[in-house]
């Protein structure tokens, strides 16, 4: 599972259409839009002026329409990278990055959790060399991070209580990996059992641990903090404005 690997090539056409404002959305912002719908929002134009303008790429196969769902999203590289020689240079966007790593059915579920977190005001990284940056490997990768101050914290989507707290599970993964918190987003009426299976996995170890957990619970996903140096182990709820403090 790995990013995508762009590098801007010289000896391409640069991807243009007749609308400046997508132009700049597709070439300085790739990542901010993933379907049509969103193209169309971030111009201020219907969606099919957008189809419209991006018609010679799609009919020559630079670009191509993934349906999904209700949706309808931009494929930035149908053809996989590098991209054919015929075709146009042109940065991987949002949903090109999923894709990058998952099938269409998860990068569409991917796709609604990073909005949904969007809109209850979280700042939302699905990069992996951003999420994972100054960490070490580990075998279960998150696909999504969540931003605290200057920091970007992995995120693991509705893990089960096993998946957290086993053996070589996620919280031991991220911890000997270096990392200073872990996310977790649990569905709604599952933050008893996230929690309790954070106390478990701090019980349960040799030594302290020096990770702390977020725990997120949908679908507001405000936060709750549990830190391991606190002895009595108790959920803190914190808002992300002061969640900084406590873990850097």
């Amino acid at each position: 599972m790995s990013s995508v690997d762009y590098d801007w090539d010289p000896t391409r056409p640069t991807i243009s259409v007749a609308d400046p404002r997508l132009t700049r959305l597709l070439l300085r912002e790739p990542q901010r839009c993933a379907t049509l719908g969103e193209y169309a929002q971030a111009c201020g134009i219907d969606t099919t002026r957008v189809v419209e303008l991006l018609g010679s790429y799609l009919d020559n196969g630079t670009l191509s329409l993934d349906f999904f769902g209700d949706e309808v999203f931009v494929n930035t590289a149908p053809h996989g990278r590098p991209l054919p020689e015929a075709s146009a240079d042109v940065p991987p966007n949002l949903w090109e990055s999923l894709r990058s790593r998952v099938g269409v059915e998860t990068a569409y579920a991917l796709w609604r959790i990073l909005r949904s977190l969007e809109r209850a005001g979280w700042l939302v990284e699905h990069r992996l060399h951003r999420i994972m940056f100054g960490l070490g490997r580990v075998q279960d990768a998150p696909y999504l991070g969540v931003k605290v101050g200057q920091v970007v914290v992995p995120t693991m989507i509705f893990p089960t209580a096993e998946m957290l707290g086993r053996e070589g599970g996620l919280l031991d993964q991220y911890e000997q990996a270096g990392a200073a918190a872990l996310a977790v987003v649990c569905d709604e009426r599952g933050l008893d059992e996230a929690v309790t299976a954070v106390r478990r996995w701090v019980l349960g170890r040799k030594a302290v641990p020096t990770m702390s957990v977020l725990v997120l619970e949908s679908p507001r996903y405000n936060p709750t903090l549990l830190s391991p140096g606190d002895a009595a182990m108790a959920p803190v709820a914190v808002t992300r404005d002061t969640l900084g403090n406590y873990f850097w």
